[in-house]
């Protein structure tokens, strides 16, 4: 009589990452013994998975500069990702100056480091993040590669203690 019957639909998450579709057919085909599907609203579709590198340093930062037998630890991207944001964060405020946190990637254990900021991470004098930075970070790098090593490197610690260093990616495709 003329009546559309609607459902409610379920979509269960899958690993696509990238879908581009020719045809409405070829959704139902593709994911649906039977389907009909009549109005479509996107031709390409895209999923970035979202990741995140954090390093956590407990205690006193100027220990990580004096200290042969500690350091912050290495970290190797496990698949190819964007860099979207950066985020610092203490719990023992700077009290001398600001600190300022960099990120080093190497290519191979053997390159040479570079940083991945133009401007590099800072959290100001009594403050508890980076958010609120008078001048904030600018990412020089935001493209890594699987395989790349980060390393992270605190450059002025300021009387600043318990760090949390934070890396916000999305997967590449």
């Amino acid at each position: 009589d003329g009546k559309h019957v609607i459902s409610t639909a379920t979509i269960n998450y899958t690993e696509t990452k990238n879908l581009a579709v020719t045809s409405i057919a070829s959704i139902g085909n593709a994911f649906f013994s039977t389907a009909t599907i009549t109005t479509l609203s996107a031709t390409t579709l895209f999923y970035a998975r979202p990741g995140q590198i954090s390093w956590n340093w407990m205690g006193s930062l100027a220990t990580i500069l004096t200290s042969t037998a500690t350091h912050m630890p290495m970290a190797r991207a496990s698949r190819n990702w964007t860099i979207k944001e950066i985020f610092v964060s203490v719990l023992s405020a700077p009290s001398t100056g600001v600190l300022t946190v960099d990120i080093n990637y190497l290519s191979t254990p053997t390159a040479s480091p570079t940083s991945i900021f133009s401007t590099k991470s800072t959290v100001d004098v009594g403050e508890y993040d980076s958010s609120t930075a008078l001048t904030p970070s600018v990412l020089n790098l935001t493209s890594l590669a699987s395989g790349t090593l980060l390393l992270p490197e605190i450059e002025t610690p300021n009387g600043s203690g318990e760090l949390t260093i934070n890396l916000m990616l999305n997967e590449r495709s």
